[in-house]
């Protein structure tokens, strides 16, 4: 499964990461929060569109502050994003199993 997302699709916006990491961490923007909206976007057919939305919602958002540089939380956030969009678009396979469990309610066995 393959798609490419112009950049220009792209929402970035960078601050400071919380935690330890002394002056440099409370005085640099490292944290990276990257947002894309699925349901105007032209990297999908209408059915993937669909499904993304079914399952992610219109807009997918991923923060990353785990490392004290804004380059590698930058790529860290994009390699997250397109994991979270292929994701629900990978077909899921089942196995049954041997056992059913049925459930009644018990209005139904009176």
């Amino acid at each position: 499964m393959r798609f490419d997302i112009p950049d220009s699709e792209l929402r970035w916006r960078f601050g400071p990461s919380g935690g330890p990491g002394g002056q440099h961490a409370n005085k640099s923007s490292t944290r990276a929060e990257l947002s894309f909206e699925i349901e105007t976007s032209r990297a999908f057919d209408e059915p993937m569109r669909e499904r993304l939305v079914e399952k992610l919602g219109v807009e997918v958002r991923i923060t990353e502050d785990g490392s004290r540089s804004q380059a590698t939380n930058r790529k860290r956030a994009i390699r997250g994003s397109t994991h979270c969009l292929k994701t629900p678009l990978c077909p899921i396979h089942r196995t049954p199993s041997n056992k059913t469990i049925e459930i009644s309610s018990p209005s139904s066995t009176r």
